[in-house]
């Protein structure tokens, strides 16, 4: 049996965390899961605490290096004495790393998530980290993407890697099976009427996600449109009515929500505005597997899962996804029909959840093979 050791950032219901999550419930007996967290718990914790794989916290505070969380890393090591250690994000990927050398880890992977961070807009020790893992990229075995966008910006940046791997993000299909009433119900939930017109958006509140914009178009196309209502998702949204200069009698914003595909279906579109640092958007997948016709701004893969260009818009550009909103409001209900079930399909073909577990066994199959 092939021992990987999982050590994540936090266990925030971010994309990378879900699909971690997705990984660990995989049921292959020829690997053994096991999951760390840099900080403490994060809001989905108890799912993961279900697979019955989560060890624990080493207990790091945002923003503060820690030697005890590094000597504690190595002693999690030292009890499970993993065959791969897996990091996923920035900050796992360096301590991970140092963990792995100081305990002599017979392969390390770091799992990189996103593409061209603007780091301007972060912290100086999260500039400092990105820095030290360029320097640092030719140690680990391979380095994972799940974007070919983030591949490439961190070729740029100064990644050297010889052995990089595509690993794209997977979607549980048959979960995604909403029932005809479930769109009215939901809107009846949040006091949405039935012949609405509904944008939504799931995204935390952070600069790369850019609400700026969708505020901008949404207010704007609202003037023309009696119908339109906008719902946006993600952590600290329910603090972001100020912002919105349209009506906010038709803005509804819900804030983090355990599981936010469960409001999707009340969309009419889904809308993603990021201005940067996208990898592989997962709520794109999301939306498009509950077939939801999905808008994206042009960041990450967005061109990859999305598979028609027609439904990309220039990142900041208020006015041409004002112009994408007007025209799909615009569309028949049999061309909306087509372009819902055209949107599920591409999902189900080209992203599912058992070909995500393929590549990553695969993966740890053949190192442990090597390593062997």
């Amino acid at each position: 049996m092939v021992k990987v050791l999982h050590l994540i950032t936090n266990l925030d219901g971010g994309g990378a965390e879900r699909q971690l999550l997705h990984l660990c419930r995989d049921q292959d007996p020829r690997i053994s899961y096991h999951v760390l967290s840099l900080r403490q718990a994060g809001d989905l914790l108890p799912s993961f605490q279900a697979t019955g794989k989560y060890l624990g916290s080493l207990g790091m505070t945002s923003g503060r290096p820690s030697i005890s969380a590094l000597v504690s890393l190595c002693h999690f090591i030292k009890e499970v004495r993993p065959d791969v250690i897996q990091t996923w994000l920035y900050h796992a990927d360096l301590i991970g790393l140092l963990a792995s050398k100081v305990m002599n880890v017979p392969a390390l992977f770091w799992n990189i998530r996103c593409s061209d961070m603007d780091l301007s807009r972060y912290s100086n020790l999260t500039r400092l980290v990105v820095w030290l893992n360029k320097k640092l990229s030719t140690y680990p075995s391979g380095i994972l993407f799940n974007s070919y966008a983030g591949q490439k910006a961190h070729q740029v940046l100064g990644y050297k890697n010889k052995n990089w791997h595509y690993m794209p993000n997977g979607f549980n299909i048959p979960a995604f099976n909403p029932q005809p009433s479930q769109k009215e119900q939901i809107r009846d939930h949040l006091g949405i009427p039935h012949n609405a017109h509904v944008v939504g958006m799931v995204a935390r509140v952070d600069p790369m996600k850019d609400y700026d914009t969708l505020f901008k178009a949404v207010a704007t196309v609202q003037k023309k449109d009696p119908h339109l209502h906008l719902v946006v998702i993600g952590k600290d949204t329910e603090n972001l009515a100020y912002k919105f200069t349209g009506d906010q009698d038709r803005l509804h914003c819900l804030g983090f929500q355990k599981a936010p595909s469960s409001f999707i279906p009340c969309f009419d579109m889904f809308v993603l505005a990021s201005r940067f640092g996208e990898g592989f958007p997962n709520v794109i997948g999301e939306a498009m597997a509950l077939g939801i016709p999905s808008f994206s701004s042009n960041v990450g893969d967005a061109r990859h899962i999305i598979g028609d260009s027609a439904f990309l818009f220039k990142k900041e550009k208020a006015k041409e996804l004002e112009k994408k909103i007007t025209d799909f409001f615009l569309l028949s209900q049999k061309d909306k029909q087509d372009l819902s079930k055209a949107c599920h399909e591409r999902i189900k073909s080209h992203y599912s959840l058992e070909t995500l577990h393929r590549n990553y066994r695969d993966l740890y199959l053949k190192t442990n093979k090597v390593n062997a």
